[in-house]
Parts: structure tokens; sequence; C-alpha cells
């Protein structure tokens, strides 16, 4: 097992000092393009998956759909009695948009960091002497 482990660290060695020595010859490093490559395959794969989910494929679930006595609605893969069959597209997103909100605008412009203090040093010297008379 020794060995083993020696011979696999030694092949590991070899390679990185044959790309560096390459590199030093020619300033290109060989495994580079090879690394490329197979960061090249992970996009084809990726590039598969979104054509594999496109629109034509998209999963269906078909559910059932019923009131109980207490009017109670009940969801089920399985076939209820008085159940209507409902297909749900796993895909489509079923919450409402959002409702935009409108923020009320100010009426009077902002007043700067200097304006409030001032305001707040008045108030505060107003009730000071308020309060000592």
């Amino acid at each position: 097992m020794k060995v083993v482990a020696k011979m696999v660290l030694l092949v590991l060695v070899l390679v990185g000092a044959g790309n560096y020595v390459v590199y030093l010859k020619t300033g290109q490093m060989p495994l580079k393009n090879l690394m490329a490559d197979w960061q090249h395959q992970d996009v084809s794969q990726k590039i598969k998956n979104v054509i594999s989910t496109s629109p034509e494929s998209t999963p269906v679930v078909k559910v059932y759909k019923w009131t109980d006595a207490n009017g109670v609605v009940h969801y089920d893969s399985r076939p209820v009695k008085g159940a209507k069959l409902v297909e749900v597209n796993t895909n489509t997103n079923v919450l409402p948009p959002p409702e935009k909100v409108e923020l009320p605008q100010p009426e009077t412009k902002q007043q700067t960091a200097d304006e409030q203090v001032r305001k707040l040093q008045a108030a505060k010297q107003a009730y000071f002497d308020s309060v000592t008379q």
C-alpha cells in the first residue's frame, strides 16, 4: 500500500514539474487547456438541463380537489368521491405577483441635517426655559 501511495505521489510531482517546465519554455500551461475543456463540458451539460426543462417537457402533476362537509378544501393524489381533477404545472409560480405599493410623496422639501439640529436645539432651549422659569 505504501508503494502505491509513493507511486501516485511521484506521478503527481512529475506531472506538476512537467507542466511547469513546459510553461517556462512556451509561456503556456498545457493543463490549463485541459481544465478549460472540463469546464466546457460542465456548461454543455447545464445547457442540456435547461433544454430538458423547456415548456414542451414541463411536468404536470394531477391532483384531486374536493370540499368536505365543513367547507374545508382538500387536495390529494388519490381520487375521492366528488373530487375534481386538477392539473398543476410544477414550473409555474402559483403565488400572485406582489402588490405595487405607492409611497406618499413628501409635500415639503427635505430638511438638511443642520436645519434639523437647529430645530431640536431650539425645542430643547424652549423646554429648558419653561422648566427653569
